[in-house]
């Protein structure tokens, strides 16, 4: 994931470096997004600092709106709110039935909700393409959890399925998101960002943190 993030900086950097002085269109209100994520969860580390790796990549979509405000020039300051639905395995978890351990692919479900607010600048390249770049926090709070298993009714009554219990984990989650955004048409844009957790998601001894890659697809009023 920080492989991701510098190439992304490095990339926008050099664009913004090759803009030209043609104004960009600049919306002052509504615009709708939907997007579709890849989950990224990191390794857990443990409290002497071993790292294990437990997850596979996963996907999500999410749906909301965001609020565009112009300031100064080219650059621009976007608060939204979004609907989300995140999944992702856990990969080849050993899970004790008693006598016979089985091997199983547990998977992490949640929706909730995301308030990103990305500061961005808007610019020309080659005198014909419109695009951004852009970075901020984004919120977000799941409403719901709960860990899957195929053939459940096989792994006994003790078997947890709440996300959240006592030592499951947290609903809220704040990362960093960073990415390019172009636009083919004056209202349309097309983006491809990447969000690193900031926040521990176990309650536990252990600690992970739940990156993700998205591409968002949008229309402004």
């Amino acid at each position: 994931m920080k492989q991701f993030f510098i190439a992304a900086a490095a990339t926008c950097l050099s664009m913004v470096c090759m803009a030209q002085e043609s104004t960009p269109v600049q919306y002052n209100g509504w615009g709708v997004r939907v997007s579709a994520d890849i989950t990224m969860p990191g390794k857990w580390k443990t409290q002497n600092g071993e790292k294990v790796k437990m997850y596979k990549n996963g996907w999500g979509i999410a749906a909301g709106a965001v609020y565009n405000c112009p300031f100064g020039k080219n650059f621009y300051i976007e608060p939204g709110a979004s609907l989300f639905y995140d999944t992702y395995e856990y990969d080849d978890l050993m899970l004790s039935t008693g006598d016979n351990p089985v091997t199983a692919n547990p998977s992490v479900n949640k929706f909730g909700l995301r308030i990103p607010v990305v500061i961005g600048y808007r610019f020309v390249l080659l005198n014909r393409l419109e695009m951004s770049v852009f970075t901020g926090p984004e919120l977000s709070y799941a409403l719901s959890g709960k860990i899957k298993v195929k053939d459940e009714w096989n792994l006994g009554d003790d078997f947890p399925t709440d996300l959240f219990g006592k030592h499951g984990y947290r609903r809220a989650d704040c990362r960093w998101r960073a990415g390019l955004g172009i636009y083919p048409d004056e209202r349309w844009m097309i983006s491809v960002s990447g969000a690193f957790g900031l926040v521990d998601q176990y309650k536990n001894d252990l600690s992970f943190h739940e990156n993700m890659i998205t591409v968002s697809v949008g229309y402004d009023f």
